[in-house]
């Protein structure tokens, strides 16, 4: 499995060609979609993609991707734990504002609805 070096380095070579993420897709025979992933961080190309890229770009494969490892240590583990923690409780914070009062129109629940879309786009986008 390969992982972007830098999840920007793959949108800084497409920009600097002035290419859009559909361009770049039709180039490589991929979907849109994949250059979005690819380019966020959230999934990694396969290597036959990789290499594309890589042909594409003139440039090795080491300077955009490298082998996926992860470094298991106890600081990770507890700082994902904290991060867990104080999203489940802040979900949960959420959860009890929202269902317990019936007190909101439809307008405001699509209002609520719409806001927490807009807040996962931009976890997306970090």
């Amino acid at each position: 499995m390969l992982y972007c070096k830098h999840p920007n380095k793959l949108a800084q070579l497409r920009q600097n060609a002035h290419l859009s993420q559909k361009q770049l897709a039709q180039k490589l025979g991929v979907s849109q979609a994949s250059i979005n992933y690819w380019e966020n961080g959230q999934r990694t190309p396969s290597v036959k993609a990789a290499q594309k890229i890589s042909d594409y770009f003139k440039m090795p494969i080491s300077e955009i991707f490298s082998p996926y490892k992860e470094e298991i240590n106890i600081t990770n583990i507890v700082n994902a734990a904290e991060k867990f923690a104080t999203s489940r409780k802040t979900n949960d914070d959420i959860s009890s504002i929202i269902f317990t009062s019936k007190e909101y129109s439809m307008q405001e629940l699509q209002s609520i609805q719409d806001y927490a879309s807009f807040l996962k786009s931009q976890r997306n986008l970090k």
